[in-house]
């Protein structure tokens, strides 16, 4: 075992997991979806999905086949708090802006 993985709070860990998992997943997991491919016991797992749906950071759709999981807003919120402080983002933005107006382009 590496000492990183050592070191890891294991509740942290999984609920970090979750969210890249989701993120890069392309639809809404169902609790069973998610538990398998990540190997996580559904009981652990059902309540940092709660815990993450109460913060914003996963929503939920509701289908036929039960509730399903999805990156939420809070996400978006820090995103886009990381661009704001990103130094080369904010260097670049002026010059983009620029180059947008001069080429009529987006």
């Amino acid at each position: 075992m590496s000492d990183e993985k050592a070191m890891a709070v294991k509740s942290a860990d999984r609920t970090l997991t979750v969210l890249e998992f989701l993120s890069s997943a392309g639809a809404a997991r169902s609790l069973g979806e998610i538990a398998d491919e990540l190997e996580i016991p559904k009981s652990s797992l059902h309540g940092l999905l709660r815990n993450l749906q109460s913060r914003g950071w996963l929503s939920t759709d509701e289908s036929d086949a039960g509730l399903r999981y999805r990156i939420g807003p809070q996400a978006l919120t820090v995103g886009a708090s990381y661009l704001q402080s990103d130094d080369i983002v904010r260097r670049s933005s002026a010059m983009l802006d620029s180059l947008s107006f001069e080429l009529g382009e987006t």
